[in-house]
Parts: structure tokens; sequence; C-alpha cells
């Protein structure tokens, strides 16, 4: 979706319970908006081809054994 965050993608859930939480108005606003994000197959399909098997950062003792 042109113009969305991936803060607000991550938002959609796609099964996932999301809590969105905020100390700053700015985002606060911008989670509720987020309730009003459609994507259509090309950008789920977009969205799908990311590689998300890398773990940018993964400090020791934070990670979970199972992850």
């Amino acid at each position: 979706m042109r113009g969305a965050g991936f803060r607000n993608l991550a938002l959609m859930g796609e099964g996932y319970s999301v809590i969105p939480s905020s100390t700053k108005r700015k985002n606060l606003e911008s989670n509720l908006k987020a309730q009003n994000l459609q994507l259509d197959a090309e950008d789920k399909k977009a969205i799908a081809a990311l590689d998300c098997n890398d773990r940018l950062v993964s400090p020791e003792g934070l990670a979970p054994e199972w992850d």
C-alpha cells in the first residue's frame, strides 16, 4: 500500500494479534489509521516475497530459545 509505513502494515496482523502502544500522539494516531489499510493482491505478493528469515540484531539472552 503506497503511503503506509511498515509499522502500519505490521498492525494489519495477517492472522496475528497485535497490541499497539506508544507514548507519542503522532504514533497513536498512525496506529488508529492502520485499521483502514487494505492491501491488494499485488501488495500482498510483494510483501510475501520479502526475505524475512534474517535477524538484523540478535543479542544473546534476548532471543527466545525456540526462535
